[in-house]
């Protein structure tokens, strides 16, 4: 059996973290439909919860998208190129992003810290905790990147074979 290495262990955290708030979104729609149709009694906080578990599906969900080569941008750009060309412009690319990542993790880190002292209207708890999906789903993207750069410099030191950049080409190769 091969053992994790905690990029994998990452994954499988924010595959986690999608988990419930999927469930947490579902849920809170569902309670939202059955109490505005059945008791006529709407309730104040659902939509909210469904708004902000969308917010940190979306960040987390890109992290995780990250990881398996699924961007459009990338595999769109990438797909021109072929052989040494093709590694060259990955790295290039990927990092192109990670340097966007990171940036954007750090203003994401500075927007969480403002929005601390703002409290959501229904929910009643910090924006904070809303804005930091920003931050984690940015560095987590980051992180995936490069070690996408490594496995491609990996590749392009010591093998002629194909480089895994997206989950269209795996099935390729």
């Amino acid at each position: 059996m091969k053992r994790k290495s905690w990029l994998d262990l990452l994954e499988m955290c924010l595959n986690i973290i999608l988990i419930i708030c999927i469930t947490v979104s579902v849920t809170s729609i569902f309670l939202q439909v059955v109490f505005r149709y059945v008791f006529s009694s709407p309730l104040i906080w659902s939509e909210e919860v469904a708004r902000y578990s969308l917010i940190w599906m979306t960040m987390i969900g890109a992290a995780v998208a990250m990881r398996h080569g699924q961007h459009l941008l990338i595999d769109s750009i990438v797909s021109r190129f072929t052989g040494a060309n093709r590694q060259r412009i990955t790295v290039v690319l990927q990092v192109i992003s990670t340097v966007f990542c990171l940036l954007m993790a750090w203003l994401g880190v500075e927007i969480s810290k403002v929005a601390w002292k703002a409290i959501s209207p229904a929910t009643k708890i910090p924006m904070g905790i809303v804005y930091a999906s920003m931050p984690i789903g940015f560095l987590c993207m980051a992180i995936f990147a490069v070690e996408d750069i490594c496995k491609t410099v990996s590749n392009m030191a010591g093998s002629t074979g194909p480089v895994r950049l997206t989950g269209s080409e795996e099935s390729q190769t």
